[in-house]
């Protein structure tokens, strides 16, 4: 079987338990941590699952809830790179998750979850060959269990993407494409909006390989730009590393003054550092288009596995998201 998947699961949740050979105390932790609401939709979670792909293959998968979004990794124990997954989930529990390295689609898997079981079928992309696979629940954590989740994220990041605007008619985006950094924008000039493309320098794309995070074993978050750490976010059990000197929320951006020190999700996010007090234009800075002042907020996206960093104008509306991925 070749390595790695385009991964479709769909999965149908019930609440019985399928396992009888499971013992007492084993059957009893799964009731307490179930992701099915009683008669209702399926609660937020992140879960641990290990199985076997046509009983011969051995995989280890993470896979996290948001609302309606459906993500994570999953990673075969002889190979030990985790691949990323991403997806939906439906009120009533079907799921659907796609995996791609580089261009390359790969495979398809179809379940079905009962209890803390999924069994289904892989197939390659034209069903020409098909697998039985089946993984169980190791471990699950409730969403607000910020600590369980993050220790899921540990590892390093890279930059895959920056997005954003300046002004009210500009608007640019760098990111990867087949491996090569591209640099494109558009202003609105005259009532139309003309694109351009910005000729990275190899000063540029040197600074944009090397933007990276990485989470330590202690949960602890780094931003580095090459060799220069940035910023060091230590784990904080409770709420998040709030460092937002000005007390006044009507002379906050509202995205800040919507923050607290014992905020834990920002929306579908999890929030794990706010600064305003931050300015990074003697690093980033090049050809490529960025708002480097001054206010600074680092979220976990647990269903994609990856961070964003967003960076804007305490005061103004030019901002832009880097997002970090693996």
């Amino acid at each position: 079987m070749k390595y790695p998947f385009l991964l479709v699961l769909v999965i149908t949740l019930t609440a019985c338990n399928s396992n009888p050979s499971t013992t007492q105390s084993n059957t009893d932790q799964r009731m307490d941590t179930t992701v099915l609401a009683d008669n209702g939709p399926v609660n937020d979670f992140a879960a641990s699952y290990e199985g076997r792909i046509n009983n011969k293959y051995d995989i280890v998968m993470h896979l996290t809830k948001t609302g309606n979004t459906l993500g994570g990794t999953y990673l075969y124990k002889n190979k030990g790179k985790a691949i990323n997954l991403k997806g939906s989930i439906t009120d009533d529990g079907s799921i659907e998750l796609t995996e791609m390295t580089g261009d390359m689609l790969t495979g398809m898997f179809y379940g079905k979850l009962v209890d803390t079981q999924i069994t289904g079928t892989w197939s390659n992309p034209d069903n020409s060959t098909t697998m039985p696979f089946e993984v169980i629940q190791t471990g699950i954590a409730s969403m607000l269990e910020k600590g369980d989740v993050l220790s899921h994220a540990i590892g390093e990041y890279t930059l895959s993407a920056i997005t954003g605007a300046s002004g009210a008619n500009n608007m640019f985006d760098t990111y990867l494409q087949q491996g090569k950094w591209v640099s494109t924008g558009s202003s609105n000039i005259g009532g139309q909006r003309e694109g351009y493309t910005n000729d990275l320098t190899k000063e540029d794309t040197d600074l944009l390989n090397n933007l990276h995070i990485t989470v330590d074993d202690r949960r602890g978050v780094h931003l580095y730009a090459g060799l220069i750490e940035l910023f060091h976010s230590p784990f904080k059990a409770q709420g998040m590393d709030y460092r937002i000197n000005q007390k006044e929320k009507t002379k906050l951006n509202e995205r800040m003054a919507a923050l607290h020190p014992d905020t834990v999700l920002y929306g579908s996010k999890y929030i794990l550092f706010a600064d305003d007090h931050m300015n990074y234009n003697a690093i980033l800075h090049g050809v490529f288009e960025i708002v480097a002042n001054d206010n600074l907020i680092l979220t976990y996206v647990p269903a994609i596995n990856a961070f964003e960093i967003e960076i804007f104008f305490g005061d103004c509306c030019d901002t832009n998201v880097l997002t970090f991925s693996k």
